[in-house]
């Protein structure tokens, strides 16, 4: 009896001692190990923003940016490193993009995706689509051509550069319409006709029409009409 009590202390005491020197352990070593971490972090944000002088994450849950962007670093000179997931041929597309003050890509490169080689996969390698975008600004975006063949992805990742552009311009002070065409369609539609609830549907004109280009009707059966003259939507009873 006596040995099972002095064995059960003497393992207790064991126990505690080495509860003790793995938690100075972990004091010792958990500060390296995120100095590490933060290294590395930093070394993957001036890959994409070479003349970055320091990187803060940012707390976006109180802008209203691109529903793609996952993810912010700014930069200490202004800039912004945005990581953001969206959907080639398959969805678990991510890629980080670096934008500077003025609103041009400084990098990108792809952190993960599901792309298989022979759909798209093989422009995300060394980054070689990506490569395009370098030194652009918004509007120049648009002008890089998608890949044949990879349509879907290299789609998606121009698409995925102008929300990390838009993001940064947000984060700056400046505005920028989300809406998608089809948003800014209904939008339109609705202020031309508000009786029409928000609901149209676009009818198919057999005969052309001069000046005319397209004819909605609202789901409440409230006609509206686009002509080609003014670029508005007009309320034919109004």
């Amino acid at each position: 009896m006596k040995k099972s009590v002095i064995s059960t202390l003497v393992l207790v005491c064991i126990c505690a001692v080495m509860a003790v020197l793995l938690a100075v352990t972990n004091m010792i070593t958990a500060p390296i190990i995120q100095e590490k971490m933060e290294q590395a972090a930093n070394a993957a944000l001036l890959e994409i923003m070479p003349d970055g002088t320091g990187f803060e994450k940012m707390d976006i849950s109180t802008y209203t940016l691109p529903s793609t962007v996952t993810e912010v670093h700014k930069e200490a000179n202004g800039g912004y490193v945005v990581t953001v997931t969206t959907t080639g041929y398959s969805s678990g597309l991510v890629i980080m993009v670096g934008v500077d003050a003025t609103g041009k890509v400084t990098g990108s490169k792809c952190l993960a995706h599901t792309e298989t080689n022979t759909i798209g996969g093989v422009h995300l390698a060394d980054d070689g689509y990506g490569k395009n975008f370098l030194q652009l600004s918004l509007d120049a975006v648009e002008q890089v051509d998608t890949i044949a063949g990879a349509t879907k992805t290299t789609a998606a990742y121009k698409s995925a550069v102008k929300d990390a552009i838009n993001a940064a311009t947000i984060l700056s002070g400046g505005s920028v319409d989300l809406r998608d065409p089809a948003q800014i369609l209904n939008d339109n539609l609705s202020a031309a006709l508000p009786a029409g609830e928000g609901k149209f549907t676009k009818l198919f004109i057999a005969e052309v029409i001069e000046g005319i280009d397209a004819v909605y009707t609202a789901d409440n059966e409230m006609p509206l009409r686009e002509t080609s003259r003014t670029g508005n939507c007009t309320n034919p009873y109004g």
